[in-house]
């Protein structure tokens, strides 16, 4: 295609209503509208605007309302809707209404309409037949091809009723999962209560390992317990850090959180003896 220059639509918006395409890369219009603004071809529509500004074009200019209407009709007729199979256009409805004075309903059916083809396109089904259809008839053909596959006049057979066994295998599954991590079966993790799962988690943190008290109670009402987990916890920082025994000692001792911060702090930046225990309680 040649190169053309983009067109001024101040200059167009002044001669009054106009009608623009948008232009494919070969040159085809993909697009058609109509328009009382210069900012309406650059505005949301439900086909991809063209980065090249100069493949927006204007068919028709200095045109009234009514005018615009008809010759938006009259080119959309020319060059067919593609989601019909009578042309090359992404229009999904055959023109006239504009976007002029749009109210919710409008809009709303023009939302519609575009799903409804999008649907009827990929299932492979008559737009129209397809469109007059119940929202819940509809909804029933879209879960039959997507989920079960089935095609053809199979899908308005009302027999042919979807299920949830892919939802609920995946429920067992995850149930499954879940409750192995924590000893459980997958029957028993699902007849938990969520309180009773809080508890597992909570329990499970503190070191819990019997399934029985992982349910029933609270690691942290036991204080042996929970003091038994922290030296544990100590401990394994210790290590982790390369402590000696003497070190190792002094920093299970230390009950302060913020005091173990601040000796893990000065061991990692080098600081040994006196520095590393200056500050600290005897």
């Amino acid at each position: 295609m040649r190169t053309l220059a983009p067109v001024d639509f101040k200059v167009v918006e002044a001669q009054g209503c106009f009608i623009y395409c948008y232009l494919r890369s070969n040159g085809t219009p993909y697009y058609v509208g109509m328009s009382k603004t210069a900012r309406r071809p650059f505005d949301r529509h439900n086909v991809a605007i063209p980065c090249d500004r100069s493949r927006i074009r204007v068919l028709r200019s200095g045109l009234s309302w009514e005018e615009a209407t008809r010759w938006e009709r009259f080119y959309i007729a020319k060059f067919g809707r593609k989601d019909l199979g009578t042309g090359i256009l992404r229009n999904l409805t055959d023109g006239g209404d504009g976007v002029f004075g749009h109210g919710p309903e409008t809009l709303m059916k023009l939302k519609l309409a575009r799903i409804d083809a999008l649907a009827a396109s990929e299932i492979g089904l008559d737009l129209k037949e397809y469109a007059s259809l119940p929202m819940t008839e509809r909804k029933r053909i879209k879960r039959r091809f997507f989920e079960l596959g089935i095609k053809g006049a199979d899908l308005f057979d009302p027999s042919r009723v979807v299920s949830n066994d892919g939802v609920k295998r995946q429920q067992v599954a995850f149930a499954a999962s879940k409750g192995k991590k924590y000893g459980f079966t997958g029957q028993e993790w699902s007849n938990l209560t969520a309180t009773e799962k809080n508890r597992v988690y909570a329990n499970w943190k503190r070191g819990e390992r019997d399934k029985r008290k992982l349910v029933s109670a609270v690691c942290n009402s036991d204080p042996s317990k929970r003091d038994a987990i922290s030296r544990t916890k100590r401990l394994a920082a210790a290590k982790a850090l390369g402590l000696d025994e003497a070190l190792t000692s002094f920093f299970v001792s230390l009950d302060s959180s913020v005091d173990r911060l601040r000796m893990t702090r000065r061991f990692r930046s080098g600081k040994r003896g006196a520095e590393l225990l200056a500050g600290f309680a005897a």
